[in-house]
């Protein structure tokens, strides 16, 4: 394992322009946007043996990824040097996990660990002790599509959302692993998210399914709403742009024939600008993350692009391609000049990026 630093890195730009639309109006036609930069992005560090799974802590500043191999995980800090290995101690049969996300319970981040169509999703102390798994892995299961967080009662703690293929639905569960609230009128949750998009001062929860709008529903799921963008959305992240706004924003993603479009919609379905990803033949979202303190969207792409989007403009603020035909993206906590990582991680790498274009 070596951590290898260099300053720069040929990339290839890729901007689009922005053009106003609403709820049920036709999709506008994309234009060349100006060019923000010639380089967007620059390599900060490359970290080697990474399976994948990269999931950063905004409070910490530590970066957690899956080790090649998906029975460890590596704990870095932002200067890409490993602080610790956490092999992982799972339920016999476990297979080994290819996805990663964080929680915080009771201020304890807690590593939540599962993969595409797997069965259960597991959480783990950052000894690598496994606490609880969700469902159960000898109960039957659609498999599972996303996972997500959000501080759903206002406590402090987060709860945890899961989305599943099939009809099992949407699940919330506590941070014990003990399931709160379900809801099986929508299948196929392919992407799940939460944030207070309807200004009610408790955050909701944000999903889209095989209707191909987004939904979102009360915290105890009691109500659903939903918004029906002008394409079929596929992908949904929302959060606060900025981290002062009153509400949070939707931001959903999803294609238009062959072509993949991302907006921003108020929870009220609103649209507030869509764009059209560049493409050469499959473009549909893989992974998408908001940054924890800069109005900026990560996308990675089926294709295996990278997109940074100002979600604030809805204009890209650089692209570039991979060798690998999926990657997964994230984010990291904040440097010191407050913009945090670009993570990349695919074909056995997770390097870090500073976005050098389009900072506030």
């Amino acid at each position: 394992m070596m951590v290898r630093t260099r300053l720069t890195m040929p990339l290839v730009l890729m901007v689009l322009a922005l053009q106003p639309a609403l709820p049920g109006a036709q999709l506008p036609q994309s234009q060349p946007a100006p060019v923000l930069s010639s380089r967007p992005f620059e390599l900060a560090w490359t970290l080697d043996g990474v399976k994948g799974g990269v999931a950063g802590d905004a409070k910490t500043g530590l970066i957690y990824s899956v080790a090649s191999g998906g029975a460890e995980v590596i704990e870095s800090d932002l200067a890409g040097t490993i602080r610790r290995r956490i092999p992982l101690t799972p339920s016999p049969g476990m297979r080994p996990i290819g996805i990663l996300r964080l929680a915080h319970f009771a201020a304890q981040p807690t590593l939540l660990a599962f993969g595409v169509w797997t069965a259960s999703v597991r959480a783990f102390a950052l000894d690598g002790k496994e606490l609880w798994s969700y469902p159960n892995p000898a109960e039957p299961s659609t498999g599972i599509d996303d996972v997500n967080v959000v501080d759903l009662d206002g406590d402090g703690t987060d709860e945890v959302i899961i989305g599943f293929n099939g009809s099992t639905g949407v699940h919330v569960i506590d941070s014990t692993g003990r399931l709160t609230w379900q809801s099986t009128s929508i299948g196929n949750v392919w992407f799940v998210s939460g944030g207070d998009v309807l200004g009610t001062g408790r955050a909701q929860v944000v999903t889209t399914s095989a209707a191909g709008g987004v939904h979102v529903f009360s915290d105890n799921g009691a109500e659903r709403k939903d918004i029906r963008p002008t394409f079929y959305a596929h992908m949904v992240r929302a959060g606060r742009i900025p981290e002062t706004a009153r509400t949070a924003t939707i931001v959903a993603g999803g294609t238009v024939g062959e072509v993949t479009t991302l907006a921003a919609l108020s929870g009220s379905g609103v649209m507030q600008w869509s764009l059209r990803l560049p493409s050469t033949h499959n473009s549909a979202v893989a992974t998408a993350w908001l940054a924890p303190t800069k109005p900026w969207l990560a996308v990675s792409t089926r294709e295996g692009a990278v997109h940074v989007v100002d979600v604030l403009r809805g204009v890209i603020i650089g692209s570039m391609g991979s060798p690998e035909p999926r990657v997964e993206v994230g984010w990291s906590g904040s440097e010191p000049d407050g913009s945090p990582l670009l993570l990349v991680a695919g074909g056995g790498t997770l390097t870090a990026y500073r976005v050098v274009a389009g900072t506030r």
